[in-house]
C-alpha cells in the first residue's frame, strides 16, 4: 500500500480530515477533529 492508497481509504469514511497543520511536508488524518496519527510518522521498535 502506498501512501495514495492510504489517503483514499481514509478519506471515504465521513468524519475523516485531511489537514497540514505543521507545514505541507506533514499531513496529518483527523477523525472528528482529533489527530489519530500522522501515516508517514516511523514507529520506533525498542
Amino acid at each position: 500500500m502506498n501512501p495514495n492508497d492510504l489517503r483514499d481509504i481514509l478519506l471515504e469514511f465521513p468524519a475523516v480530515t485531511e489537514e497540514q497543520p505543521f507545514g505541507p511536508e506533514v499531513v496529518v488524518y483527523k477523525v472528528m477533529g482529533k489527530c489519530m496519527r500522522s501515516p508517514h510518522t516511523r514507529l520506533l521498535s525498542l
